[in-house]
């Protein structure tokens, strides 16, 4: 609101299990003489795999996210044009093809095999059964290679991540090596600094966190955080199993994160922060060194503290080996639903999550369940119900 007119208005749309699925944003175009909302909305539409968001799609591209196996890091940004996207849903299969050419419909089981039929020609592997069909038909595979159009590969612009140990996006790398994009956060995602010479939309925080323009809020699967409170502005779903505060995020954003928004997943500081893990790959041999500028960061900043940062990391582990295993442990159930029976809110197979606590209180306690189980969580060693 502004003067009394509004000047935005947001509306969300959400699936059954609470994922926000889409947006609508209308702006008011400005001036004095249009005060009022533009009549067609902005529209976005996210897509995920699990509670991980993989494809963010407006009127103009699709971004698409692959993360690291297992958690919310990001490692792959691949962004398209909607124009490119077009060009290549026109091309035609050559079951496609051949029906519109000849005015007529194939039946189902005729589009199957010309179908099968076109990946071979186009990997230049007919099998001898096509081969003998083809013949019964007076055609051979050469006729039919003829008959089908080439495929167009959308262009994409493919960006890698650099992400610090928590997986909160650092900088995006091109395929040539250089940065297009980079910023600078506080502990709790303030975004200080951001340079962006290419106009990437890179809307990624901490982990599980989306930024939204319109509100200055991080959506955060399960509620929304508010990075300059640091805290968030929507209740714990799971009541007082969370904590007396309903509205806290983990009180160490440097040590742990909450990519549900529904719990704290515990980060272990120390060789792994800034890179460090990507060049001590290089210093062991297990990787290929890049001269990108966070690759070059990395690699001054780890030579000179893999000792002293694999001492942390050490004292850091006899602090937490209070309890067997160390407090802050997550196990985890595995359970096999069929998509027929469904366990609200899970539509299919998930986890149910147990953590365990402090010394002296060394024993399970469970806290919710999920679709994926959190990184580097156990199974459960029940029905043993306690460390030492």
């Amino acid at each position: 609101m502004q003067q009394g007119q509004t000047r935005l208005e947001s509306r969300y749309l959400y699936d059954p299990v609470g994922r926000r699925t889409g947006k609508r944003v209308w702006r008011s175009p400005g001036g004095k003489d249009r005060p009022s909302l533009s009549h067609t909305p902005e529209v976005t539409w996210y897509g995920y795999d699990g509670d991980r968001l993989v494809t963010t799609q407006t009127a103009d591209r699709r971004v698409q996210t692959v993360y690291m196996p297992g958690s919310f890091t990001p490692l792959l940004r691949a962004e398209t044009e909607l124009a490119e996207l077009e060009k290549a849903a026109a091309h035609r299969t050559l079951a496609q093809k051949l029906q519109q050419e000849a005015n007529m419909t194939f039946v189902p089981e005729l589009v199957m095999m010309l179908d099968v039929l076109e990946g071979e020609l186009r990997r230049g592997e007919v099998s001898e059964p096509n081969r003998q069909w083809l013949a019964q038909c007076g055609l051979t595979p050469e006729q039919m290679k003829n008959q089908t159009e080439p495929e167009y590969v959308p262009r994409r612009k493919i960006h890698l991540y650099h992400c610090d140990h928590r997986g909160l996006p650092l900088a995006l790398i091109r395929r040539d090596g250089g940065t297009a994009w980079q910023a600078e956060y506080d502990e709790w995602g303030n975004v200080l600094r951001e340079d962006n010479p290419e106009g990437l939309e890179q809307l990624i925080r901490l982990p599980g966190q989306q930024y939204d323009e319109e509100t200055g809020l991080y959506y955060n699967r399960h509620r929304y955080y508010d990075p300059q409170q640091g805290r968030y502005i929507t209740q714990d779903p799971t009541g007082l199993r969370g904590g007396w505060n309903p509205y806290t995020y983990p009180l160490n954003p440097v040590t742990e994160i909450d990519p549900l928004g529904l719990f704290a997943w515990l980060v272990i500081p120390g060789i792994c922060a800034a890179g460090g893990c990507e060049a001590l790959a290089v210093l062991l041999g297990l990787a290929t060194y890049t001269a990108t500028p966070a690759g070059q960061d990395a690699m001054k900043n780890t030579s000179n503290a893999i000792s002293s940062s694999l001492s942390n990391c050490n004292d850091k582990a006899e602090e937490l080996q209070q309890c067997s295993p160390p407090s802050g442990t997550i196990c985890y159930f595995y359970d096999q639903v069929p998509p027929a029976k469904p366990h609200y809110p899970h539509a299919g197979s998930h986890y149910h999550l147990f953590k365990m606590g402090e010394a002296p209180y060394c024993r399970w306690n469970k806290f919710g369940s999920e679709d994926i189980a959190p990184p580097g969580s156990i199974p459960c060693p029940f029905p043993r119900t306690g460390g030492r």
